[in-house]
């Protein structure tokens, strides 16, 4: 899917689900977004919890409350949470459909 479209990754933590900020921030963790999202398909099984002191843990924790945020001003009730590109909501789930 990343050589037919652009992701930009905007952390959506729900509140019910209580490993959600730490498997957003250990996939947060990672440089490219195909690393990105492999971790988030990593976090179904496993997935190393960054350390809550360290100074790593707080820069991140930071980007995904931001991030919450935004989701909070645009409607965002679950995740995922698909926008194309006139911000519309795309079905997740048919996501590689449309994009072939």
């Amino acid at each position: 899917l990343f050589d037919k479209a652009q992701f930009v990754f905007f952390y959506f933590p729900l509140e019910f689900h209580k490993e959600a900020v730490d498997m957003s921030i250990y996939s947060l963790s990672k440089k490219t977004p195909e690393d990105k999202f492999a971790a988030l398909e990593e976090t179904r099984k496993k997935y190393t919890k960054i350390k809550k002191d360290s100074k790593l843990y707080k820069e991140l924790k930071t980007k995904v409350d931001e991030t919450k945020a935004i989701g909070v001003e645009l409607g965002v009730r679950g995740t995922p949470t698909v926008f194309d590109e006139q911000g519309k909501m795309v079905n997740w789930p048919n996501l590689s459909e449309i994009l072939k």
